[in-house]
């Protein structure tokens, strides 16, 4: 490990007497004695878990306990991807059967364990089974997966975590484990593990043991393991190498109309439903945002990526009171880095729209004394950032600007996130239709109705290409949200007219400090910041009250940009980590980061 060996030990030593004392507990007090994550990394990119978890309920009665694991993440294009889990299990320590079931808690799958019927005290012990796909980081000189063994939402504290990872290849070369890391604590946390060793089995593969110190409720355990390249096969790539067979009779010449039915249905359904409206009339400059809608609903009714949005959400909070954003720094070793702190100044009350009030929750979740810094949400935020984006996009939906979705047979899905960017929809399609397609030959092939897959592909293929065409074309304003389409437009050619040509602007607000921070979010939002900051040069305008930056030797509109810019920069990079988009290996990780994670607790 990249951290000296008399570095981790000083720390372990500090930490320890503060995480055992957390980690006491009296009589009826819940706990987990004992949590073991096993990890087994496979060559298709899965890792299959096995979680052992000893869990004292005390003197409570409960029915048992739940287990909370993200499995949807935010994109940084502004999509999601679900991965679930698979083959899911729950037994004792003695292999008999608990009853589950399996539900979803937002972005989080929920495993609750126990018998609505039956109450238990004392100690439990659960073993929990599950595979995870594509949880492998592909990086340029190493493969490696990065994992939150227990997650850090448990209320309950956690007396011992361990975590094994093992590498599960099929090959007569062993690999070698190149490099290991671990980290305990809150989520964001670098606290380095007390033990992080690679040992060998009795099969003589090699695998990363690690343990943390006593946790306390919000602390958990993430480890990574980096191991050579070859070994594992990116998950597109094991999914298309599959072959089909080349040999068999001709014919099938009826699955033509396959093509004939699907773009039939499709235009049929876009010209009754997908067609955009028509707009009310050329683009007028406009002061104000349209009936009062946020910088991420503005960027949402003009485009369709909106990652760096969540930045500009948030200097709007500031802007109505309800955080400060500062600029600080943190060491990491003997460097320092620019880090941004966000202090929480009032709760979220009624007057904020549930998108923004989701938003700030979410910012602090984490949070015990009112702040937290912007680097310690990186690989965290990612699972409620999908919660956010759609709670924004469902205002706009019940608001009457948006339809709510683009094609009817298509909102069976459980997210509609792959209809809410159209080049992201179109992919998934072909996609999600090609591997069925493939599929479904396969399955004629064997069954001796079609020979070589020349007329089924070619018929496959355009039927699904015309499926994706409409959804490209297809339109989901409604009347009323073409015209506020057509106002944001306004808005945001009022934010970036130069100033030379303001004076076709009839009763613009004043080129005051005022009108410059309150319009600031808007223009972060829709990408025209520079322009905007160009219309105050010259104006002198003291610091606003909801930002700070202790390096400021002076303020104006461009110095403030370049300050909110670096903040947007951060913000956008740091909310938007999901697993095998980061390495933690190498001395890159922290608590919280990587797959896995979640929490649980009792019921």
């Amino acid at each position: 490990m990249k951290r000296a060996l008399i570095a981790c030990a000083l720390v372990a030593a500090l930490a320890l007497p503060a995480g055992a004392a957390l980690a006491q507990t009296g009589p009826g007090d819940e706990t987990i004695r004992s949590f073991d994550s096993s990890v087994t990394v496979d060559a298709d990119a899965s890792v299959n878990v096995v979680e052992t978890i000893a869990y004292d309920f005390g003197q409570d009665e409960r029915h048992g306990i739940y287990r909370d694991i993200p499995v949807t993440y935010a994109l940084p294009n502004g999509g999601t991807e679900t991965l679930d889990l698979q083959d899911v299990a729950v037994t004792d320590e003695n292999g008999d059967a608990y009853p589950f079931t399996l539900g979803w808690s937002g972005a989080y799958r929920r495993i609750k364990i126990g018998d609505p019927n039956v109450l238990v005290t004392g100690d439990h012990t659960y073993v929990i089974s599950y595979t995870a796909p594509s949880m492998v980081g592909f990086f340029q000189n190493y493969d490696e997966v990065y994992w939150n063994a227990t997650g850090d939402l448990w209320q309950v504290p956690v007396e011992k975590a361990t975590a094994d990872v093992r590498l599960a290849f099929a090959s007569t070369t062993v690999p070698a484990i190149l490099s290991t890391s671990c980290y305990q604590g809150t989520r964001g946390s670098t606290e380095p593990c007390p033990v992080a060793a690679v040992s060998t089995d009795q099969a003589g593969s090699p695998y990363a043991h690690f343990e943390s110190r006593p946790l306390a409720p919000g602390e958990g355990l993430t480890v990574a393991v980096a191991f050579p390249k070859g070994f594992v096969t990116k998950p597109l790539a094991a999914a298309t190498a599959a072959h089909l067979p080349v040999t068999g009779p001709l014919g099938g010449w009826w699955l033509l109309i396959i093509p004939v039915i699907t773009f039939s249905v499709s235009f049929t359904i876009w010209y009754k439903k997908g067609r955009a409206p028509k707009a009310p009339g050329p683009v007028i400059a406009q002061y104000e945002a349209p009936d009062g809608l946020t910088p991420l609903q503005c960027k949402l009714m003009i485009s369709e990526s909106v990652s760096s949005s969540f930045a500009a959400e948030i200097v709007y909070l500031a802007t109505l009171g309800y955080l400060r954003i500062s600029r600080t720094e943190r060491k990491a070793l003997f460097m320092r880095y620019e880090d941004h702190m966000l202090t929480k100044l009032q709760e979220a009350d009624a007057s904020l729209s549930p998108h923004l009030a989701l938003l700030l929750n979410d910012l602090f979740e984490s949070a015990t004394d009112g702040t937290v810094r912007l680097s310690k949400l990186s690989g965290s935020f990612y699972a409620r950032a999908y919660s956010v984006l759609r709670q924004a996009e469902d205002s706009l939906i019940s608001g009457g600007y948006l339809k709510p979705s683009r094609f009817e047979f298509l909102s069976t899905l459980r997210s509609n996130s792959v209809l809410r960017n159209r080049w992201t929809g179109a992919f998934s399609i072909i996609t999600i239709a090609g591997m069925g397609g493939i599929w479904i030959y396969a399955r004629l092939f064997a069954a001796g109705m079609i020979g070589i897959s020349n007329i089924f592909a070619i018929s496959w293929a355009v039927a699904v290409a015309s499926v994706a065409f409409f959804v490209l074309i297809t339109s989901r304003y409604t009347q009323k949200g073409v015209a506020i389409r057509q106002a944001v437009k306004g808005l945001r050619l009022y934010l970036s007219v130069a100033e030379k040509d303001r004076i076709a602007f009839h009763d613009a607000p004043a080129k005051d400090p005022q009108t410059f921070q309150k319009s600031l979010p808007y223009a972060m939002a829709l990408g025209v910041e520079k322009e905007w900051a160009k219309v105050f040069e010259g104006i002198d305008m003291p610091p606003p009250g909801w930002y700070t930056d202790p390096s400021l030797s002076g303020f104006n509109a461009a110095i403030f940009l370049s300050s909110m810019h670096a903040f947007s920069t951060a913000a956008t990079s740091e909310l938007s980590h999901a697993p095998g988009s980061s390495s933690g290996s190498f001395g890159g990780g922290f608590s919280g980061g990587g797959g896995g994670g979640g929490g649980g607790g009792s019921w």
